[in-house]
């Protein structure tokens, strides 16, 4: 945990002084450009630890390295300019002069994040290629025939190579027919479908919108058995509860979905199994026990003939202080029915458990080849959703017998360099874009003032993405970079934006704001300011208050 503390304040640290640098480095060097005079440089706020000055500008690295600014000679219109610097004075100076050196700090925020991103594909990019691990229930990709280890080709036509390609096509496509192109087992196949609309978190900035699903992910679930009824075939042949079945007649058999088909296979069938601990993290489970099942008596096996059940709702762990514990539920009990209907899938059982807490639930398992009933309470659980909000659900206490896939990665990387610029383009745009639309939905009230993150949320983020990797880590600068370049365009007084929407109040009437006028706006501006601060410090407060509470159990 420390370590982790430390990496999170070590990559915000470095982040934030590249991106406010870069920013504060395009004032300068714009105003310097443009003939206006330069006080001051400065890297970091409060008393200088070392400073030195060059054609009269002071230059200083000063002791709190959060930021940094420019000061410049006149920027400060209550202040008189000595005579002799009124040439190069910054409110003196021509309208376009001082517009083109506001602008360029959130400019050089956005060339950053350019750059960021062609270096970041020129290297190469990590990412989950369009192969589809799960399937849910009842979703438009299910009643289309899509399955797991399909990998989607295209959309329409177009090609399509990695998950979040998929992600985004579908999210902009509510309620639109598409036509999937699908590679199933070197068959080529058109699957046709409509995205239903959901609301939810937007598939990259996390605000809550209205977008498109098929109800697909690329995390699937690995063939972890569930072999209770002793006189079964499979018990019979060696078979047991919580074995991984890694391979049929030495093919690899990588999705549950899979299995049927494969069993199908004439003959005796020879079973590669991986036996011990469930492990729901496991990359490479190893081969450890080799089971013959000898031919079928007639045609050809079925799981439900050989007496193989998926391990899916078959209970690994109960914990200790959960209502599943206080009620008997052990080991090895093989959920099967909740309120009187059957449970189609873990993903349904915890739906009805999340939606009712407090609230008696009537759970039918079996054990030892017995059907039980029982009742069970979930607990109730607070914590923040994605949004930041306040989220209340139930909880029983148990954790499922299962081995997800790793998702398949591949490398997004180009050598072309017009394809580079060109995808670093394309990757500016799409988080641009992004980030205006999330901006613009909470100025609208549409998107919650606690999906808002501050200094420690940014932390947060910073060191998971660098603990991922150096290419992670700078893909997220990129993402901050352009947030604070679009942020500091918002026509607020104090924001860069402020200063552009007074210097074209200027140049349309001709003089600049009367010092009332000015004040005011001034005061305008820190009030907006103070109240964000307050604002995201609040958020990431109540985030590690939760964080806190969850820790302690409380």
């Amino acid at each position: 945990m420390i370590s982790s503390f430390l990496i999170s304040i070590g990559s915000f640290l470095v982040l934030l002084s590249i991106v406010v640098i870069v920013h504060e480095y395009g004032h300068y060097k714009t105003g310097r450009l443009l003939g206006i005079g330069v006080e001051k440089f400065a890297f970091g706020f409060g008393p200088a630890l070392y400073k030195w000055k060059r054609d009269g500008i002071e230059y200083r690295i000063n002791v709190v390295p959060l930021g940094g600014y420019v000061k410049f000679i006149g920027d400060e219109p209550d202040q008189p300019v000595p005579d002799e610097l009124r040439s190069v004075a910054f409110n003196l100076a021509p309208i376009y002069k001082r517009m083109l050196t506001v602008f360029a700090g959130p400019a050089m925020n956005m060339v950053l994040a350019f750059l960021l991103f062609c270096v970041i594909f020129l290297v190469g990019f990590p990412a989950p290629a369009a192969i589809i691990g799960n399937v849910s229930d009842d979703s438009p990709a299910q009643k289309a025939g899509l399955r797991p280890g399909d990998r989607i080709t295209s959309i329409n036509g177009e090609p399509i190579r990695f998950w979040h390609e998929l992600s985004l096509r579908i999210a902009d496509s509510p309620d639109q027919p598409l036509v999937l192109g699908v590679r199933r087992a070197d068959r080529p196949l058109e699957i046709p479908l409509t995205p239903e609309k959901i609301t939810g978190p937007d598939m990259l900035f996390q605000f809550e919108t209205e977008r498109g699903s098929i109800g697909v992910s690329p995390v699937g679930m690995r063939p972890l058995m569930d072999v209770s009824d002793a006189n079964s075939p499979a018990y019979q042949a060696g078979l047991r509860t919580g074995d991984l079945i890694l391979t049929v007649n030495g093919k690899p058999l990588m999705f549950l979905e899979e299995l049927p088909e494969r069993l199908a296979e004439s003959g005796e069938l020879t079973l590669g199994v991986a036996r011990g601990e469930p492990n729901i993290l496991q990359d490479n489970p190893q081969l450890t026990d080799t089971i013959k099942i000898p031919p079928a008596p007639a045609g050809a096996w079925t799981p439900a003939d050989l007496g193989l059940r998926s391990g899916e709702l078959t209970i690994y762990d109960v914990s200790a202080d959960g209502p599943a514990k206080a009620v008997g539920l052990k080991r090895g009990d093989r959920l099967i029915g909740l309120d009187g209907g059957p449970i189609e899938s873990w993903e349904h059982f915890t739906k009805v458990v999340r939606a009712n807490p407090g609230k008696p639930l009537t759970l039918t398992l079996i054990r030892a080849g017995e059907e039980l009933t029982v009742s069970v309470t979930p607990k109730k659980v607070e914590t923040l959703d994605m949004m930041g909000r306040k989220e209340t659900y139930g909880q029983v206490g148990i954790q499922r017998m299962i081995v997800f896939n790793p998702t398949v990665e591949e490398t997004e990387r180009y050598w072309n360099p017009v394809k580079i610029v060109m995808r670093g383009a394309q990757e500016s745009w799409i988080w641009a874009t992004r980030i205006v639309k999330g901006i613009y939905l909470i100025i609208i009230g549409k998107v919650p003032t606690s999906s808002l993150g501050g200094p420690i949320a940014i932390a947060r983020m910073a060191g998971e993405s660098a603990q991922m990797g150096i290419i992670q880590f700078l893909m997220f600068m990129a993402i901050i970079s352009f947030n604070l370049a679009i942020i500091n365009l918002v026509p607020v007084p104090i924001f860069d934006g402020g200063h552009l929407l007074l210097f074209s109040i200027e140049k349309i009437t001709g003089k600049p704001l009367g010092e009332k006028a000015m004040a005011l706006a001034l005061r305008i501006g820190i009030a907006v300011i103070v109240a964000l601060f307050l604002l995201i410090f609040y958020n990431d407060f109540r985030w590690v208050f939760f964080k806190i509470k969850e820790l302690l159990g409380t």
